[in-house]
């Protein structure tokens, strides 16, 4: 009788220790699957959802140390919608946000792997092109404004994009 009243009472605390665990694993996944998503509001536009400039501000900081140290060339691209403003006005916002993320969609699937865009905001993006001089950051941007130029937007009308680009200088910082 002893032994079964220990066996009965040794399985009620089995069961309640599993239940314990489950609930704490459950708990887990919640708290991870939260995190995912403060990381992802975090780092990245949540109209475009490429890097926000938050966080392009800390990549561009990495990269800059890493040429400093390594002595690369580092270049960046600076561009902007032109005229944006009358997309809004001519087809409302919503036509304007689906621009974006077309602008940032085209961009992004005619950089290399390691190059990062972020959006600096409103229309303004800006690339960062590790390992890349001058030279060949202009041939990126020149490549990316005929990219744009011929692609067909959702509102039927030709696109252009202003683009400005620099490489690092050895005396630059993140200003």
């Amino acid at each position: 009788k002893n032994l079964l009243k220990i066996i009965s009472i040794f399985s009620a605390v089995i069961v309640i220790l599993v239940a314990f665990i489950y609930f704490l694993l459950q708990e887990l996944k919640k708290r991870k699957k939260l995190e995912a998503e403060l990381t992802k509001l975090t780092y990245y536009d949540a109209l475009t959802n490429i890097y926000n400039r938050y966080k392009i501000n800390k990549l561009l900081s990495k990269n800059i140390s890493y040429t400093k140290r390594h002595q690369t060339p580092l270049s960046i691209i600076f561009f902007d919608i032109d005229f944006f403003k009358l997309v809004n006005d001519n087809y409302g916002h919503e036509m304007g946000d689906k621009i974006l993320k077309e602008v940032a969609e085209l961009i992004s699937n005619n950089l290399r792997k390691y190059d990062l865009l972020g959006r600096w905001g409103g229309e303004e993006f800006i690339i960062i092109l590790p390992n890349t001089d001058i030279k060949n950051a202009l041939k990126v941007a020149q490549k990316l404004k005929k990219e744009v130029e011929n692609f067909n937007f959702s509102h039927n009308e030709t696109l252009t994009c202003s683009f400005g680009a620099t490489q690092f200088q050895t005396d630059d910082d993140i200003k």
